[in-house]
């Protein structure tokens, strides 16, 4: 019965010496495993470049878009550049000379439309007229609170007629509601 004892005893103590070497392995290797960058995601602009910054591997890094229909990737050194290409979600796979890995959410959208004025100051009973110079046409306009001021639309002109005293804005939306912008309005 002594021997089994000793046997079960010297047994406990190599598996708590096993546990605790792979324990202490698998955090290191966890460490170890994964990139970081300098930012927790990319939100890009279609046709813009995000930068962000690669840290915890060694140079030369790679990079590879889930969906090159969405989003590019290129590294220059330590430094990852997404280029938006179409509005939607993908992610970019990076890894660096070792294979460390470590993978950047991306989300791209669609431009905000640009106007020739982003505020208008109306009086009561007047029109102003805002010009779209981005999207595509037909537009679409809406006012927040009709009571202050109406919108209609012609071609790329959006006219705001004031109504009563007051602010509201007015949304603009292209073609398919891809690019959208908003005018502030107060009514004099």
């Amino acid at each position: 019965m002594k021997r089994t004892n000793k046997f079960s005893v010297l047994l406990f103590a190599a598996l708590v010496v096993l546990g605790v070497s792979v324990a202490s392995c698998d955090k290191n290797e966890d460490e170890k495993t994964s990139l970081k960058f300098s930012k927790l995601k990319s939100t890009v602009v279609v046709s813009k470049i995000d930068t962000i910054k690669i840290s915890g591997g060694i140079s030369p890094y790679t990079a590879i878009s889930g969906d090159s229909k969405i989003a590019t990737a290129t590294v220059k050194v330590d430094t990852l550049f997404v280029t938006g290409v179409k509005k939607g979600i993908t992610s970019i796979a990076v890894k660096d000379k070792n294979q460390v890995s470590g993978t950047l959410n991306v989300t791209v959208n669609n431009p905000a439309l640009v106007f020739d004025k982003n505020a208008v100051e109306v009086a009561v009973n007047a029109t102003m007229e805002v010009t779209v110079s981005t999207g595509v046409s037909p537009y679409t306009a809406v006012s927040n609170d009709k009571s202050i001021a109406t919108v209609t639309v012609s071609t790329n002109k959006i006219s705001i007629k004031g109504v009563k005293v007051g602010t509201t804005t007015v949304t603009v939306a292209d073609k398919d509601k891809n690019s959208v912008g908003t005018l502030a309005v107060k009514v004099k």
